[in-house]
Parts: structure tokens; C-alpha cells; sequence
């Protein structure tokens, strides 16, 4: 025969001739789908009933068992897996018991690109705030006035403020001030004579900001330090836009003439000026002045000196 041998379980039945037991035995055919059953009885073989079972059903019943294998191997790894990482995070967890606190590793917390962008910012504000544009020397490391040693800075009137509290200005105003200076105060303008590129201008805006609990994006002070929200920076774009007509250039220079000019108005209330006070000065000298901008800078001026010298 040319089919394969199979011995199988011992049966229920008995050989007559023998009262043996009988073991089935079979035989398969793959090419015609059939199987042959044999009992051996010891000594005698004899064939039973050919039956006879469909192909399709062969090939089914094989790939059942494959996918029955394949189920339990995946089976068998999952669970590998699953306990590897058991294992895994149980040894963490006593590592972290073992090792004090402050010894434990730090883990790197995922930084959005908008977020490391901002981080960079930051880094370039600090170090030109403690660093190329001097502002520690009057303000104090990091903002921080009472880092600052120099007797002399403390004997200045008005004194430098606490960068770190929260100001009343807009980046406009800061802007302005770091360009063009304070009137009759230390403030010097810082962009000139630290030779600082706008660039440079905007991360210190951002570090001061920052200091404070305010955080904007450069694009977003980029566009603020053009926007014009007090009556007398709106004024001063009117008048040079009757002054000069085509030439940005000259036009830009008419802004910097003028704001220079009127500054103590653009740039609002000093640091050093409370504010109940500062809202007695400005309704008086609008009253004296009468929409003059000339007459209504040199009463604020006038005021603000007055004040600091009582207050000396």
C-alpha cells in the first residue's frame, strides 16, 4: 500500500477469533482522500470499511492545527512579555526605594519644538540680561535687586526696581525703554550703548517677561513693540505721516525723533512713582497743558522731580 501507517488507541471492540483486544490502525491516503482501518488482534490484520472523507476537509482540518500551534506560541510570549515587564518595573520601583531622593535620576521630560524654542529664548535673555547688556549692574543678578553689591547703585534716585515684580508696562513701553532710555534716571538707553541688535532687544524682552510670570513668543512681542495703544505714540505716527510722505526711512526716523521727544509720555508711569499720585500729575498737567504736547512733557517732568526730592 502506499499510505502512511497510523496506530491509534485500543477500541472497545473484541476480534472474535482471538478475544483480544483490537487497536485501530489506519491508513491515509492524501491523493484520493481515503483512510483504511486495520485492527491487530496479535497475529491477524484484517481491513474493515474503506471510508472515505472529502480533501477539502483534510486541508481544513491541517490548517486548524497550524493556527491552533501559531495561537498558543503567541500565547505563550505574550505572557513572557507581560512578566518581563512586571519584573522590570517591580526593579525600578525598589531601586527608587533604595536610593535617596536626591540621588535618583532625573527623567527628561518631552520638550514640544515650540516650547524648546522658547527655552532657547530664555538662555539668550539671561545672558544678556547678566552679561553684554549689563542690566545686573543696577537691576541685581537674575533681576533680583538684593544681589546687587554696589553702594553707589543704592544711593541712586529713583532707585532700580525689582525686575522680578510684576510691571504695569506693555512690550511697547519696554521696547522704548530699552532703545531710548528713562528721562531723568539711570536708565540709560541700553540698545545703543550696549550695542544690542533688535534681535538681542527681543530676548531681553522675553527673559524680563518671563521674570515676571509673563510668557509671549518672539513673533508675539516682534509685533507688539509696533503697537501703538497710548494717545501720544498715536499722535506722533499722525504727525510724521503729514510730515513725510514715500520714504519709510525717513519716516522712521521722524517716529525716533519724536518719541525720544515725548518719551515720559509714551512710556507711562516710573517704577518709583505710586500710582494714586501719578493720577494726580497726569490730570493737572493735561489741564495746564491743554493738548500741548510740549507744555504737557515738561509738566510731568516738573512733577516727577518735585516728588522725588520730598521723598529723598
Amino acid at each position: 500500500m502506499d499510505g502512511s501507517w497510523l496506530r491509534g488507541a485500543p477500541t472497545d471492540s473484541y476480534n472474535t477469533a482471538t478475544t483480544l483486544p483490537t487497536i485501530s490502525v489506519y491508513a491515509l491516503y492524501p491523493r484520493t482522500g481515503t483512510i483504511w482501518t486495520l485492527v491487530d488482534g496479535g497475529e491477524v490484520m484484517m481491513p474493515f470499511k474503506e471510508q472515505r472523507i472529502p480533501a477539502l476537509m483534510v486541508v481544513t482540518c491541517f490548517f486548524f492545527l497550524v493556527s491552533c500551534v501559531a495561537h498558543h506560541a503567541d500565547d505563550r510570549y505574550g505572557k513572557k512579555q507581560e512578566a518581563k515587564k512586571h519584573r522590570s518595573a517591580s526593579q525600578t520601583l525598589e531601586m527608587k526605594k533604595t536610593i535617596p531622593i536626591d540621588e535618583q535620576p532625573v527623567q527628561p521630560e518631552e520638550v514640544s519644538p515650540g516650547e524648546d524654542a522658547y527655552q532657547q529664548t530664555i538662555r539668550r535673555g539671561k545672558a544678556l540680561f547678566n552679561g553684554k547688556a549689563v542690566c545686573f549692574r543696577c537691576h541685581g543678578q537674575n533681576g533680583n535687586i538684593r544681589t546687587v553689591s554696589n553702594v553707589e547703585i543704592s544711593r541712586l534716585n529713583p532707585k532700580p526696581t525689582d525686575l522680578r515684580n510684576p510691571t504695569d508696562k506693555s512690550v511697547r513701553q519696554l521696547y522704548l525703554i530699552i532703545k531710548y532710555g528713562i528721562p531723568a534716571t539711570a536708565m540709560v538707553p541700553i540698545q545703543e550703548s550696549a550695542r544690542l541688535s533688535d534681535d538681542e532687544v527681543l530676548n531681553l524682552i522675553s527673559y524680563i517677561l518671563n521674570l515676571q510670570g509673563t510668557r509671549l513668543s518672539l513673533d508675539s512681542i516682534s509685533i507688539q513693540r509696533f503697537r501703538r495703544h497710548t494717545a501720544t505714540d498715536v499722535s506722533i505716527k499722525r504727525m510724521c505721516d503729514e510730515e513725510v510722505t514715500g520714504d519709510s526711512g525717513l519716516k522712521d526716523d521722524c517716529e525716533a525723533r519724536y518719541a525720544k521727544r515725548y518719551l515720559d509720555l509714551i512710556i507711562g508711569r516710573p517704577p518709583d512713582i505710586p500710582a494714586n499720585r501719578h493720577i494726580k500729575i497726569e490730570a493737572r498737567c493735561k489741564l495746564q497743558a491743554n493738548k500741548d504736547l510740549d507744555k504737557l512733557v515738561l509738566c510731568y517732568r516738573d512733577q516727577y522731580s518735585s516728588l522725588r526730592k520730598t521723598s529723598r
